[in-house]
């Protein structure tokens, strides 16, 4: 189970390993040792059905998904609605480590996205962990709040009553609420440092 002292980070892992002994089971058991919250499932059509009702901070795909869809299908399709979501892309399959880096064509372009070997010597835990230093904070303090039960309380965005929930399915709103909490958060800082002047002035 997650730490208590921590606020776990929630991963999606779509690999279409079923049975217990799986990667995506194992995988699934060892970050919930840590500070994660983890949901797995086998194929991409699982993933859209879960992604409908939640948000996750990281989203793990094996590239070699069985189905109409590899896992760069997947990151393409997931890239559609969530440019910003982080992604690690797993495989055991040597063949598609070595392949150049051209032959992933946008993949590293689209988005925060990295590779991690199944059968490699770095564990899971570890890449997950740098993965989260890449997630939006704007976008985990709303998971977070939606959570915590305030999915429901509304913001006003470029002239829209949305509520969290909304804003976070909607990569505008996102980023024009990013932008307007940028520029608050500078306007208090040049207030503060105006006051500080006229503090030093009047002392002086």
């Amino acid at each position: 189970m997650p730490k208590a002292d921590i606020l776990p980070y929630s991963v999606l892992i779509i690999d279409d390993e079923e049975d217990v002994s799986g990667w995506g089971d194992a995988a699934k058991a060892t970050l919930e040792l840590e500070e994660f919250e983890v949901t797995h499932v086998v194929s991409w059509d699982d993933a859209k059905a879960v992604l409908q009702t939640q948000t996750f901070d990281i989203v793990i795909v094996d590239l070699e998904l069985r189905g109409p869809e590899d896992g760069i299908a997947v990151l393409g399709e997931i890239r559609k609605t969530a440019p910003r979501q982080v992604v690690i892309l797993v495989t055991g399959n040597k063949d598609y480590l070595d392949l150049p880096i051209r032959d992933y064509g946008e993949t590293f372009t689209s988005g925060p996205v990295s590779f991690h070997s199944k059968v490699g010597s770095k564990k899971l835990t570890e890449a997950v962990r740098e993965a989260s230093n890449r997630v939006d904070p704007l976008q985990r303090a709303m998971r977070l709040s939606s959570a915590a039960g305030l999915s429901g309380w509304t913001v006003e965005v470029d002239g829209q009553t949305l509520t969290m929930e909304q804003v976070m399915r909607s990569p505008h709103a996102t980023a024009f609420l990013e932008r307007s909490l940028r520029e608050s958060l500078n306007t208090l800082l040049l207030e503060l440092a105006q006051d500080r002047k006229t503090g030093a002035r009047k002392g002086g």
